[in-house]
């Protein structure tokens, strides 16, 4: 979760319009854990849950960015998870 609330605080680096609190963050965060598909199999579960926030997180901020950063945010993500 902190990779994704980092990658989305450093968009405001790109543009100050890009300026997200860390309480909203909390609470798409807390409600995407109760939302998404449970598992009695604490790998399984973890991996719901870390697609399920990295595509929530994803298409919560590309719809209030720019088109042109759209793909910017994306290699974000992408450098930061490796």
């Amino acid at each position: 979760g902190s990779i994704l609330y980092f990658v989305i605080a450093d968009m405001a680096n790109v543009d100050t319009m890009y300026q997200y609190s860390l309480a909203a963050f909390s609470r798409l965060y807390n409600m995407r854990i109760e939302k998404s598909q449970a598992s009695d199999d604490l790998d399984e579960r973890i991996n719901i849950l870390i697609n399920d926030l990295t595509w929530s997180f994803y298409v919560n901020m590309c719809r209030g960015l720019f088109e042109v950063h759209k793909l910017l945010y994306s290699f974000l993500i992408g450098a930061r998870v490796m």
